[in-house]
């Protein structure tokens, strides 16, 4: 993460200096394919909707492999997990393993990726890529490659078509039991107001900013009013940056709480004052409105709780809990595939 004045410098040019799509000076927000149906942007009316709190005293992350019979015996009181034990549909867990979980007092949120697209899910076909890259096949919301991420690809997440299979998916984990959603990639404005992303098009940060604000609102309104299930939780990760565009606080109000990676450590490096003192100013207006935050930090080196480990990891949960979030060790290769419990200190 760049540091602060950095940061700030970037989001100034952003919102001042980028093209709209096409790179012909136009703020319309579409994509390379032109007439493409899967290009068009959205335009739902969202009813606003006020979020219920996420409540819990501790919390656990695992995207991959985790065994609710584990979880359940454990003493982490909200669990973030994939609607799924390998991402597959195949391998979704059923209502009855929810309802294990509901049964020992867990609020459970599904991970969701709104703002990329993954190639191993349900939603995607094999015939949108040709090798690494979208194929002439693939809907024109299809953007780049992840370099950091195999298989994860940019969205055009202001697509309708997008917004409806996003919707769809909040649908199947609402029937299999989930108290709510954990919505990665909603920083993805960012991404699309780097001139250098080597896309077709640039949004302004701002115009971005507040489509992804609407997006998550829209997912609120979906579960909450369409869904009929009013308490259902929606906590997007590393959405901090949307605040300041969240102009009438609507977006603050609709969500139930904010996870946030990377605060203290970027893995076992120390991040600096100056970008925690900025972060942790707009969490702060989080923990303000009531809502959890969820923090975690890629801290833990595996090596067990001894040693530099153990004071890496005490460091960063006395710092997080003093600062009136909840923290989660997680093990330093961010595969997030174990529960990382650690006897008396995190369990």
């Amino acid at each position: 993460m760049a540091p602060v004045s950095l940061r700030h410098i970037l989001a100034v040019a952003a919102a001042l200096a980028l093209t709209g799509c096409g790179g012909g000076g136009s703020d319309s927000l579409s994509g390379g394919g032109g007439s493409d149906i899967s290009c068009a942007v959205t335009t739902a009316t969202v009813a606003e909707t006020t979020g219920t709190p996420l409540s819990g005293g501790s919390f656990a992350y695992q995207l991959h492999n985790a065994d609710p019979a584990a979880i359940a015996a454990s003493n982490f009181r909200i669990m973030v997990m994939d609607y799924s034990a390998d991402g597959t549909e195949a391998a979704k867990y059923s209502p009855s393993q929810l309802q294990t979980l509901h049964a020992a007092g867990k609020k459970v949120l599904a991970y969701l990726s709104i703002g990329e697209a993954e190639s191993y899910r349900y939603y995607f076909s094999s015939s949108w890529l040709a090798g690494n890259k979208p194929s002439n096949q693939a809907p024109c919301w299809l953007g780049h490659v992840d370099p950091d991420w195999a298989g994860n690809f940019a969205v055009r997440y202001w697509s309708e078509d997008w917004q409806q299979r996003m919707l769809g998916y909040v649908d199947k984990v609402m029937t299999q039991g989930f108290d709510g959603v954990y919505l990665d990639k909603v920083d993805e404005f960012e991404y699309w107001s780097d001139k250098n992303n080597g896309e077709s098009e640039q949004v302004p940060a701002g115009q971005g900013a507040r489509e992804m604000i609407a997006f998550v609102k829209r997912i609120a309104d979906h579960a909450r009013n369409a869904g009929s299930q009013p308490g259902f939780l929606v906590v997007p990760q590393n959405g901090e940056d949307l605040l300041p565009y969240d102009s009438d606080g609507s977006y603050l109000q609709a969500i139930s709480g904010m996870g946030i990676e990377d605060l203290l450590y970027d893995g076992l490096t120390p991040v600096s004052a100056s970008e925690i003192s900025y972060r942790e100013g707009l969490l702060d207006q989080v923990a303000g409105a009531g809502r959890r935050v969820l923090v975690t930090d890629y801290v833990d080196d595996g090596s067990g709780y001894s040693g530099a480990n153990a004071a890496r990891i005490t460091d960063f949960r006395s710092r997080v809990l003093a600062a009136g979030y909840l923290p989660y060790a997680a093990i330093e290769d961010r595969a997030l595939d174990t529960l990382n419990v650690i006897p008396g200190v995190q369990d």
